[in-house]
């Protein structure tokens, strides 16, 4: 309940981001209030002015161009990144 816990929730919360709520990055992405304060002053951040968000929405153009490419050898690399594998033997 405290006034800190409650700036740090509305400000990594995207749908009370102005700039994030509506964009079409929103399922895919999320904010990072510390480097928002150490960079522009502010948890909540300025969105078009923010570096970590432009390299975010390059890196999601670039992974959904190879995804609208269907090129089955890009499309095999990303089912092993999101196919669920047995770790057993990371584990001592």
């Amino acid at each position: 309940g405290s006034e800190t816990v409650r700036a740090m929730t509305l400000a990594t919360n995207l749908e009370g981001q102005p700039d994030c709520a509506s964009c079409a990055y929103n399922p895919y992405c999320g904010t990072n209030a510390a480097y928002n304060y150490n960079t522009q002053g502010t948890v909540f951040g300025r969105m078009p002015d923010n570096a970590v968000c432009h390299v975010h929405k390059g890196i999601q153009d670039y992974l959904f161009e190879k995804l609208a490419s269907n090129d089955p050898q890009i499309l095999k690399i990303f089912d092993r990144w999101t196919t669920f594998r047995p770790r057993d033997h990371f584990v001592q």
